[in-house]
């Protein structure tokens, strides 16, 4: 893998060693994000024409990487997504992955990137094996129309499940945090 594919807004998930697979217990302690640097130190302009989410094991104390980084999904194999335009670049971007392990055991992958119509939104996978590495199938449309990304999601103190992530995706953003609920494998936010 080359630095071409780390860009400024297309992260790489560094998930737990992928000795055993991920567990519910493997997952959070061992979660990294990684942005691209160029050669300079500084965040590069937008360099990928299709954003990957990649998954990584890592060393117990995770200093070192132990093997090679697997593609989990590109940013086009989404229905939803479109493509922006930065820097004379034209190109699908992924942002802020997000695992998360349901009471059913399902594993499901929150991630940012822009619709069609150019929104920046919240997108919804979840593995088809219950494995980090997948393979990951993606609902069809993103879960938000609010221009908002970055979402995680937790249970409130009376065990009821949210999500919270930041919308507009302006200077003038502010935290969003909505109740969800289940329908199959699909989250579905209301107020």
């Amino acid at each position: 893998m080359n630095r071409r594919e780390f860009f400024s807004m297309s992260l790489a998930l560094s998930a737990m060693a992928l000795e055993g697979q991920a567990s519910a217990q493997t997952l959070s302690p061992k979660v990294a994000v990684v942005i691209g640097v160029d050669e300079a130190g500084s965040l590069p302009k937008l360099e990928a024409t299709d954003g990957g989410i990649y998954a990584v094991a890592l060393s117990e104390d995770l200093t070192s990487v132990k093997r090679e980084p697997v593609l989990l999904f590109t940013a086009s194999s989404a229905p939803w997504v479109g493509s922006i335009t930065a820097h004379h670049v034209t190109g699908y971007v992924t942002d802020a992955p997000y695992i998360h392990r349901l009471d059913d055991g399902t594993l499901i992958m929150l991630w940012s990137s822009f619709d069609k119509q150019g929104m920046y939104a919240i997108g919804q996978a979840y593995s088809t094996s219950g494995e980090i590495t997948g393979p990951w199938l993606h609902e069809p449309m993103p879960l938000n129309s609010d221009d908002g990304g970055h979402a995680m999601l937790f249970k409130d103190l009376n065990g009821k499940l949210k999500i919270a992530y930041h919308a507009p995706n302006s200077k003038n953003w502010r935290v969003s945090i909505k109740g969800v609920t289940l329908q199959g494998k699909k989250l579905i936010p209301g107020n």
